[in-house]
């Protein structure tokens, strides 16, 4: 977003100004009318307007401290953890941004509880989140300011997908944190493999998403490939010759190990034919 950084300034002190009320509101463990970065992602989500911005921080803010968000951990959902349905990518996308995977088939609506699904995917975004930046708008003067990503790249697994993760209730979710309480953090989301099924589930979601469904993009794997740098994409959407030279290398490593092995093996042996022979 292109704003003179004074009247940009001026947008932020000016809520600031409305959140001196709340000063039990805090992100981070800090008192969110001091960090800038924060009121700035806010308002450019509502386009500068400093009324709607400053209701959709404190909404989220008060979420926050309601779901204990900072004080979430993978021991609050071991099980969800476990099935390895979703999980935040090692490596960037091409364009630097940090990656959270999600693989439909995994899931299943009869072997989840909504409150554990509901703090993995909140994690997610929150160790997401630790990845990106959040900046400030340059100061009066500043003539440069350096660019770093601000949005994350979701993917969806969608192949194999049946009426077994048709999960409305974890979509509902989902879409309600994304839109209200991590608003445009997410820059785009591929929806990969999708079959006939989902793209029908895919119809009743869709316009609750809003603007934000402008974001998704129905792809195959070839297509998710070109997101990222060759050999580091997910390892779910590698192709065969990349597969194959993991697998080369793990058996290398194997073979590394067992051959160490086997001279230990051989050594003791050895070591005990000397000794009989003393004896």
């Amino acid at each position: 977003m292109d704003v003179e950084p004074s009247f940009a300034w001026s947008r932020i002190a000016e809520v600031q100004q409305r959140l001196r009320s709340y000063t039990d509101l805090k992100y981070n463990q800090r008192p969110a009318v001091d960090n800038p970065a924060l009121l700035w992602w806010f308002l450019r989500d509502r386009r500068l307007d400093v009324n709607e911005a400053t209701e959709k921080l404190v909404k989220c803010l008060r979420w926050r401290r309601a779901f204990r968000v900072e004080y979430l951990g993978p021991d609050m959902f071991v099980k969800e953890l476990r099935s390895g349905k979703g999980y935040v990518h090692q490596h960037p996308d091409i364009a630097g941004r940090p990656v959270m995977v999600a693989i439909a088939r995994r899931h299943s609506i009869f072997h989840r509880e909504l409150l554990e699904s509901s703090r993995m995917c909140t994690w997610m975004l929150e160790t997401t989140l630790q990845k990106l930046s959040m900046l400030e708008p340059p100061r009066p003067g500043d003539s440069h300011q350096e660019m770093e990503p601000e949005q994350a790249l979701g993917i969806f697994d969608l192949r194999e997908f049946s009426p077994l993760q048709a999960d409305l209730e974890v979509a509902g979710f989902l879409i309600e944190v994304l839109y209200n309480y991590y608003p445009a953090r997410t820059g785009k989301v591929l929806l990969v493999g999708a079959p006939d099924l989902f793209k029908a589930f895919w119809d009743n979601i869709k316009p609750l998403l809003g603007r934000y469904s402008k974001l998704a993009d129905f792809v195959t794997v070839e297509e998710l490939r070109h997101y990222f740098h060759p050999g580091l994409e997910p390892p779910e959407f590698a192709s065969a010759s990349a597969t194959a030279r993991r697998g080369l290398g793990a058996l290398g490593g194997l073979g590394v190990g067992v051959g160490s092995l086997g001279a230990a093996v051989l050594a003791g042996c050895w070591a005990q034919r000397g000794r009989a022979r003393k004896i």
